[in-house]
């Protein structure tokens, strides 16, 4: 049975009270994150899948809905994107796609890549639109730009060209250097004008 009051490694492993627990957890969350992101600016995507699971385990016993777990579950199935393990991402982020707008990126740019879940990928961005100009601070989560491009690229899929140059036209009007959206809407058969 163990003692209260233990060395301090006692209390780091065996925090006498909950919020002690929580800023431990908290702790080793943002190292986890910091070393995610840096693997994955540095290329190397194999050390940041490695990361992201061990970083998903942490905050597997967070509720479902906690940002820490979402945020967890969203560079987790980024890492599984970046090394083209698209129906593992898919697997991981489905339960979750409609609360977090990163996971819900990455469940799209499998589905595109998957050709797979094309209607769910637009429900999930549509449904988050309220976060589309929210600055989560996460690493990679799209800006207004790429997600309306994404959901170009998914009305495409589905033979739906208006909706495809609607949303195409949205990216170029909110980043008119977004060249996937531009070279699309010429493919398209478009007009398309080039600003000064």
């Amino acid at each position: 049975m163990r003692q209260t009051g233990g060395t301090l490694i006692d209390q780091m492993i065996f925090p006498t009270s909950m919020s002690g627990f929580h800023s431990i957890l908290h702790e080793n969350v943002e190292k986890l994150s910091q070393l995610v992101v840096q693997a994955i600016q540095q290329g190397n995507n194999d050390t940041a899948e490695f990361t992201a699971e061990l970083l998903a385990a942490e905050c597997s016993t967070l509720d479902d809905t906690d940002q820490g777990r979402l945020d967890s579950i969203y560079y987790y199935g980024y890492t599984l994107y970046l090394n083209r393990c698209y129906q593992a991402a898919i697997n991981l982020i489905k339960p979750v796609k409609d609360l977090h707008l990163g996971c819900s990126s990455i469940f799209a740019r499998c589905a595109l890549k998957l050709d797979l879940h094309v209607n769910d990928s637009i429900f999930s961005l549509l449904s988050l639109k309220d976060e589309w100009s929210i600055n989560s601070g996460l690493y990679g989560v799209p800006d207004v730009a790429t997600i309306c491009c994404i959901l170009g690229k998914l009305y495409l899929k589905l033979n739906n060209v208006k909706e495809s140059c609607l949303y195409h036209s949205r990216a170029l009007q909110s980043n008119p250097y977004l060249w996937e959206s531009y070279q699309s809407l010429c493919e398209m058969g478009a007009n398309v004008q080039v600003g000064k």
